[in-house]
């Protein structure tokens, strides 16, 4: 997938357009970033099984099963502040800053979004 990554890029490599080429390479570290966020996944994380009815045992599973869940809940809010922040500039540069005033609210939203996050991790672990 990484080789892929430079595909946007000379799509829009005979287009003189300026916005054109800004969207292109936004893609293009977009896709490079879906593409990290498949690897660092398909390691498949290391799952522990019992081996036998303790509460030893049960502790390690479940600790096992809690460092797999907050890996995968860093990568989303990660994904969650670098989109807020390329919004955020991306939105700044394209009016010439006269939307500073407001795009801040880009920010209160990427925290109301990562708290669903976190309640939804929350309620998922609380079930199991």
């Amino acid at each position: 997938m990484y080789i892929s990554c430079i595909t946007p890029v000379f799509f829009v490599a005979d287009l003189y357009s300026e916005f054109a080429e800004a969207v292109a390479i936004i893609f293009m570290f977009l896709m490079i970033a879906a593409a990290t966020v498949l690897v660092i996944l398909s390691r498949g994380g290391n799952t522990y099984t019992k081996a036998d009815d303790t509460m030893v045992e049960s502790f390690k599973e479940w600790n096992g099963r809690k460092k797999r869940t907050s890996k995968l809940y860093s990568i989303i809010t990660a994904i969650i502040w670098v989109t807020a922040a390329v919004i955020f500039f991306i939105l700044n540069f394209a009016t010439d800053f006269y939307a500073v005033v407001v795009s801040w609210i880009i920010f209160l939203i990427a925290f109301s979004v990562q708290k669903l996050v976190k309640a939804i991790f929350d309620y998922r672990e609380a079930g199991k």
